[in-house]
């Protein structure tokens, strides 16, 4: 997945969250059409495609620019300013439908469930659950110190969204459009880094090229080689349908029907069939996803990292994208902490100046709201790297 500045015939956040929604929608829809007993679902809280659907839509909204990467410096650099729940794109997307994306002023200050009436997007408890990969506030240590769904400023959104979910589970259409999301991620970035030329699926299906990636593979995540020992196998079953290409990506036309077709079997095979299921309570999950489909999955993943992410060259990108957002951080916190030169702030933020969030939270609001092209092109601006008087930005 790519910057939507990268040309148009990449994945983006935006494609990307429209085929979550699309996969997810087809999954429930999928899973209803077996007919499960109505007490499994109602187990479970509940099955609604249409939810699904929207929380595709929603999930990926606080990714801030550069992905990963950019999540990780704007955590540490929050972290740094002993704001404890740092930054995390998941807590981040609940906070924007829930209380930074405008909606309408035609209504009170606090509505009749008490929340705050005029901001975010009044979705629905199951939307909000649905988008809730993580239903809880940061941990003070192990997995739950990682990854986290909601921020403490936040808490009484989440508290209503929450209301009759006891514990820390989440709902069956979050464990679904999770799926979604690893299977669409997974696949359609084989596909645009195939195209790029920087995947050489023509290899990797065969010979030297695969033994080379699957011993980097072993190398680096020792938990996924013990849980399959012939990865091999798996990876030839994986590329089955890409087995055919023979040369690097070049666009004739046999490549492109190759490319399409393959990824829509991949993705049939991931989420139909015994792919996945509905557990049947008490389960820890309510969903179980074949044990074989999940190392598939993990294994396209490996191969976008082992190529892309951690690749030399794509290193010393994200290194220059990392220190963009650390400056443009620095800067900010600046004028947000003293009040000093508030006109480099963009209108949507000086509103906020007196929302009562502290100066960690909205320089990370800030940002996140940005597109990568605009942090490159702020960045430029507020360090002189290429003086632009007459040029105007606006969040």
């Amino acid at each position: 997945m790519v910057s939507a500045s990268e040309g148009d015939y990449f994945h983006n956040r935006l494609t990307h969250s429209l085929k979550v929604a699309q996969v997810g929608r087809r999954l429930a829809e999928r899973l209803l059409e077996d007919n499960p007993p109505p007490e499994l679902i109602d187990a479970w809280g509940g099955l609604d495609p249409d939810v699904i659907e929207t929380a595709g839509l929603a999930h990926d909204l606080g990714h801030p620019p550069f992905g990963h990467d950019g999540e990780e410096v704007i955590c540490q650099a929050v972290e740094q300013l002993n704001h404890g729940d740092g930054f995390e794109g998941n807590a981040q997307s609940f906070r924007i439908v829930t209380r930074l994306a405008t909606h309408t002023d035609n209504v009170p200050d606090l509505d009749d469930q008490g929340r705050d009436g005029d901001s975010g997007l009044n979705l629905t408890r199951a939307t909000l659950n649905a988008i809730l990969k993580y239903p809880w506030t940061r941990g003070e240590s192990g997995y739950r110190r990682e990854k986290w769904g909601v921020y403490d400023a936040d808490k009484d959104q989440f508290e209503w969204a929450r209301h009759g979910h006891h514990g820390n589970r989440r709902v069956l259409e979050a464990e679904l459009m999770d799926w979604a999301d690893d299977v669409t991620y997974a696949v359609h970035d084989l596909e645009d880094f195939y195209r790029a030329g920087m995947v050489p699926i023509h290899l990797l299906a065969r010979g030297s090229e695969q033994e080379r990636f699957i011993e980097a593979v072993t190398q680096r995540d020792k938990f996924l080689a013990q849980e399959h020992a012939d990865l091999q196998e798996i990876l030839r079953s994986v590329l089955g349908p890409l087995v055919v290409l023979d040369v690097p990506y070049d666009g004739q036309r046999r490549q492109r029907t190759i490319i399409n077709e393959a990824t829509s079997t991949l993705i049939t095979r991931f989420i139909t069939g015994k792919a996945v299921r509905i557990s049947e309570p008490p389960a820890e999950r309510s969903v179980e996803i074949d044990p074989v489909i999940r190392r598939q999955v993990d294994l396209l993943k490996e191969v976008t990292r082992y190529y892309v992410i951690d690749h030399p060259r794509i290193a010393s990108i994200r290194e220059g994208q990392r220190e963009m957002l650390r400056k443009l951080f620095d800067i900010y916190i600046e004028v947000v902490e003293r009040k000093r030169k508030p006109a480099l702030l963009p209108q949507a933020a000086r509103d906020r100046l007196d929302s009562g969030d502290r100066a960690p939270r909205l320089v990370a609001d800030l940002l996140t709201g940005m597109t990568e092209r605009q942090v490159i092109q702020t960045y430029q601006r507020l360090t002189g790297i290429v003086p632009s008087p007459i040029s105007y930005f606006d969040l």
